[in-house]
């Protein structure tokens, strides 16, 4: 069970990230988290699993709830932690993005190195798989709708912002040492999570849902010879966007 304080750290991270619930869940806008799981009635295994984390988040923030309900959601929370401390690979980038802004970003304040070599290594894997198995409208989604290289750190953009500005040599070397991490081992990874959860977003996501999810169009995927190509663009994207940008 996670400790009081931990707790305590939680529900603090939780109410300072008033919009993930509505950001993460509803990809189609809808305004919150009840009304976009009524809305959507998601199809792979990763985003029925998303969704489930984050109604527990919604349990939590509840004040209408009563102990009995929020402590269970708290300790169904720590569940999904621990498995994410075991096997942070077993999860989606996306749902990687999701508890970094929620608990492991506010639980290590101050140590924005560390941060953004857990960011850069997620994100590098992240887009990879969008570059592979998304089109342009399921990218500019997860990039402009989901926030997905920002998400974490948004409740610290200032003080992320203040360490690449003052410190651009540490801040380089956290995040290739990420991308480096990511390199070395997204083959072995391929296996433990959906990679291709891109799809789920972009057009021919939204027209499966208008048809019920049956007979549904995905995205053409990259040629597998491509791929060494298509990491390598992830890693420089990766590599310039956490990067202090003076104009």
């Amino acid at each position: 069970m996670l400790k009081k304080s931990v707790l305590s750290l939680v529900i603090r991270a939780l109410l300072c990230s008033a919009t993930l619930a509505s950001v993460a869940i509803a990809q189609d806008g809808a305004p919150t988290a009840g009304q976009a799981a009524v809305a959507q009635a998601p199809a792979e295994n990763w985003q029925v699993r998303r969704l489930k984390t984050l109604d527990l988040i919604r349990v939590m923030k509840d004040e209408k709830a009563d102990k009995a309900q929020r402590d269970a959601a708290l300790r169904a929370f720590d569940g999904v932690l621990t498995r994410f401390d075991k096997v942070p690979y077993g999860f989606t980038p996306m749902e990687a993005m999701d508890l970094y802004q929620l608990f492991y970003v506010p639980k290590d304040a101050g140590k924005i190195e560390a941060n953004l070599l857990m960011l850069a290594w997620t994100a590098t894997l992240g887009w990879y798989d969008a570059l592979r198995f998304a089109d342009e409208s399921g990218r500019n989604e997860i990039i402009n709708k989901e926030q997905f290289f920002n998400r974490a750190l948004s409740s610290r953009s200032k003080e992320v912002v203040a360490f690449l500005e003052k410190e651009p040599q540490r801040a380089e070397a956290a995040v290739e040492a990420g991308i480096n991490s990511a390199r070395n081992m997204h083959a072995a990874m391929q296996s433990h999570y959906d990679i291709r959860w891109p799809q789920a977003y972009g057009d021919l996501a939204r027209q499966c849902t208008v048809q019920g999810g049956k007979n549904c169009a995905r995205p053409a995927e990259l040629p597998a010879h491509k791929w060494p190509g298509a990491f390598e663009e992830a890693a420089a994207a990766v590599k310039g966007y956490y990067r202090f940008n003076k104009k």
